[in-house]
């Protein structure tokens, strides 16, 4: 949960940083159109999908966590930034949901983009005028990055020299592994007094934005002049209504002037905004007639899911005097089987898949409207 201490001093995100974000964030969405390329019975789409957007937050995450504890601009940071995002866009864009087409490319951007956060940390771990603690915290990250850096770079360097399936096993254990390895490694412990917690959570709503903006963009051809559709105004209603519950949860119940590793804020944020990219690449095969409804009914719930049970567990980060309550897990699942029973009750269409969401989202903000409203008091102080 971490030490509160409102006296920490924070540092605002930048431009550069913003810039960057923006960058990654249409990466992911742009992998989103995978799952347009095939139907949804299909599961490599859903593996595909979800292990080129951890591929994308892997690469975000070191480069978040360089810039929160030695980020000054410098011109080679801002280099290996640029260098960051234009592998990213190239590896997005180079998205397939048959991975011997599109694992080479993916192999070698990840290699490209790990090799520079390995060089800003070498770069850091020799550096004068810093202390031979911050050096050794440096050379150690380093090494806990380098695995994953020299299995991508050996799956570039191999493809077509050793059997596919092992190309495609090494690649995902370079993925994963280096997802989770910052939860197990050495480093992990010295987080909470390294990094800038208020910087990091800042971060974290600055890509979670920039996401609902996109998904408001993307469903922007949905609105056709002179023609009205029911449908399109429902999508915008539930992804507003979803984004001002997320400010509610993140911007408003959680203390951000804490000393805390942040693990569960990463990790629960790469969770909903990849189910909020498979919502997004879905609607898009709603709008092309080439998903049914039961099969978007199933993947509106899954992602439903997926969002307010991760960001409910930021619950450990509220507050003093503000705590997640029975009733308040109570009234969103009665939301949210109360957003089923509509989909059953109005006939089992795409429209009733909105509609019941619409409920959720709707039943889940009201439940947290109530909830800022008990705690004003607390929240004003």
């Amino acid at each position: 949960m971490g030490i509160i201490d409102k006296n920490l001093e924070g540092c605002h995100v930048g431009l550069l940083e913003l810039f960057y974000d923006f960058i990654f964030v249409s990466a992911i969405l742009e992998v989103a159109a995978v799952v347009s390329q095939g139907y949804l019975s299909n599961p490599n789409i859903y593996i595909y999908h979800f292990l080129v957007c951890l591929s994308i937050f892997q690469v975000w995450l070191y480069m978040t966590i360089y810039i929160n504890r030695y980020g000054k601009s410098r011109w080679y940071e801002m280099l290996f930034i640029g260098i960051h995002g234009v592998a990213a866009l190239y590896m997005s864009n180079t998205a397939s949901a048959d991975w011997s087409r599109s694992l080479p490319s993916h192999s070698t951007m990840m290699t490209l983009m790990l090799g520079s956060i390995v060089a800003l940390y070498f770069i850091k771990s020799i550096e004068s005028g810093i202390d031979k603690e911050e050096k050794t915290l440096a050379q150690h990250i380093a090494l806990s990055i380098v695995w994953a850096f020299m299995l991508q770079l050996f799956v570039t360097l191999s493809f077509g020299r050793i059997p596919f399936a092992w190309s495609l096993i090494l690649a995902y254990v370079a993925v994963l592994g280096g997802v989770i390895f910052p939860a197990f490694s050495k480093t992990s412990n010295t987080w909470g007094t390294v990094i800038n917690f208020s910087h990091l959570v800042e971060r974290f709503e600055l890509i979670t934005l920039i996401a609902f903006g996109e998904a408001t963009v993307f469903i922007g051809e949905f609105f056709v002049l002179g023609e009205f559709i029911l449908g399109p105004p429902l999508i915008f209603i539930l992804f507003v209504s979803m984004f001002v519950w997320y400010v509610i949860q993140i911007h408003v119940l959680c203390e951000h002037h804490r000393h805390a590793r942040a693990l569960v804020l990463m990790y629960t944020h790469f969770a909903a905004i990849i189910a909020l990219s498979l919502l997004i690449g879905t609607l898009s095969l709603v709008y092309e007639d080439r998903c049914t409804s039961i099969q978007f009914f199933d993947v509106v719930c899954g992602t439903q899911v997926i969002f307010y049970g991760a960001m409910l567990l930021n619950c450990r980060y509220y507050r003093e005097g503000v705590k997640l309550s029975c009733g308040d897990c109570t009234g969103m699942a009665v939301s949210f089987f109360l957003g089923i029973y509509i989909y059953l009750l109005t006939g089992r269409t795409h429209l009733s898949v909105l509609m019941g969401a619409i409920i959720t989202a709707l039943g889940c903000l009201a439940v947290f409207i109530h909830k800022l409203q008990s705690n004003h008091v607390i929240l004003e102080d």
